[in-house]
């Protein structure tokens, strides 16, 4: 390599591997942040079950008895509980099963065939070398014959070292690229109903709460209608003159 640098040892090119490796290093990029985000979008999927049941808590705690909605809180509490411990972790099984273990299953191959590059790199190197001997014996001959015939056979066994492997790449590297549609498209439509039905299962835990606030005597406005009142809570908040409210 240093040779090579030092312009000692000319460099072969192949344009067909040199495009073919290229295309290959883009789709290693795309599939290692595919990876990468899918796992973090599980992530934060968990983190958001969680976090509401940590909310749910503290809203429980805040209630007692005495006040109409107390029973909502704890019915509250125990929706986003189910939430997190069953839809969730069902999500969590499905999820992973069919979209994020196929995912990381493209990426499998990747540190064999990056170890195959860079073996191909140093047979490359190695008929590079044996190839400029041969050319300076030819140039100025040596006193014994044997020497150029030795530098042949090792020129031969180098070449055909190279092209092997470089054959192999050539043969093997646009493949998962070209069938990355085929093999993606069911993780795809496994994460959209992955997705769905998470939706549909915690829409469905809520859900049956209207009943139990309306029947604690909770009004179940719009979300304007639940802004004004708010606001107005806050506003009268303000008229106590106990904290320092800013806007």
């Amino acid at each position: 390599m240093i040779k090579q640098s030092a312009g000692m040892v000319g460099k072969t090119e192949d344009k067909v591997f040199n495009s073919a490796e290229r295309r290959f290093k883009v789709y290693e990029k795309k599939i290692t942040n595919l990876c990468n985000e899918a796992k973090e979008y599980l992530n934060t999927v968990r983190a958001l079950t969680t976090q509401e049941y940590k909310i749910a808590e503290e809203l429980d705690a805040l209630y007692n008895e005495t006040f109409d909605l107390a029973l909502c809180a704890m019915n509250f509490k125990t929706a986003t509980g189910k939430i997190n411990d069953s839809t969730r972790l069902e999500f969590d099984n499905n999820y992973i099963k069919t979209v994020l273990n196929p995912f990381n299953q493209l990426g499998v191959n990747f540190p064999t065939v990056n170890q195959l590059i860079t073996k191909r790199e140093n047979k490359l190197l190695d008929y590079d070398e044996c190839k400029s001997k041969v050319d300076k014996l030819v140039e100025k001959p040596s006193n014994d014959p044997t020497v150029l015939n030795r530098a042949e056979d090792k020129l031969n066994r180098a070449k055909e070292a190279y092209e092997v492997i470089n054959n192999e790449l050539i043969d093997y590297l646009p493949k998962p690229l070209n069938n990355r549609v085929s093999y993606l498209e069911p993780s795809f439509d496994a994460l959209i109903l992955s997705q769905l039905s998470f939706a549909e299962q915690s829409f469905n835990v809520l859900n049956e709460l209207q009943n139990k606030f309306l029947i604690a005597g909770a009004n179940l406005d719009s979300l304007d209608n639940l802004t004004e009142k708010s606001n107005y809570a806050l506003s009268e908040l303000k008229q106590l003159g106990i904290c320092n409210f800013h806007q």
